[in-house]
């Protein structure tokens, strides 16, 4: 499907949608048999984007061929070929990407241990409640009350007496 969807890319003028390519390919007398051809589409095009790098995605799922490419679009394609070659270097270095996590998993965890609900664990670390289920699913924080009360009764303090009845 990439070898039919280049080759209908390189004779439009301008850049194209998965539709109008798959339009294109059948009216050129081939058969789209694929389930979802718009998706099988995108992806053929996009590896071969990355392997013959004769198509291009143009933004909003236009595709162009890269001979029809203005200086403007090239250029912008090749910033972000160099940032996405950048991230996966990052990525092999072990670099984390995003924005820091607010969440502090120890503390959380402590936290529902001493029996905190979700929604006052997310109060007091300062985060949606929808973060503190993002780490600790309904079965984590039961298992964490679980063992905050386990906690709880070993250090109970315990009589240091011995109870005895009937005069014994």
């Amino acid at each position: 499907m990439s070898e039919a969807g280049a080759a209908c890319l390189e004779s439009a003028s301008d850049g194209m949608r998965a539709p109008q390519i798959i339009e294109a390919i059948v009216a050129g007398g081939c058969e789209v048999t694929a389930e979802k051809p718009e998706a099988s589409l995108n992806t053929a095009l996009k590896r071969r984007a990355k392997s013959h790098r004769d198509v291009a995605h143009v933004g909003r799922g236009v595709w162009k061929h890269t001979s029809k490419l203005t200086e403007r679009e090239m250029a912008a394609q090749e910033h972000k070929e160099r940032t996405l070659r950048g991230m996966e270097k990052a990525r092999e270095r072990g670099t984390r990407m995003g924005a820091p996590t607010k969440l502090d998993q120890n503390v959380a965890a402590e936290l529902f241990r001493k029996g905190y609900s979700v929604a006052q664990v997310a109060k007091e670390c300062g985060v949606a409640k929808s973060a503190v289920y993002k780490y600790f699913n309904n079965e984590a924080v039961r298992k964490l009350h679980e063992e905050g009360r386990r906690r709880a009764d070993d250090n109970a303090p315990r009589p240091s007496f011995r109870v005895v009845e009937n005069g014994q």
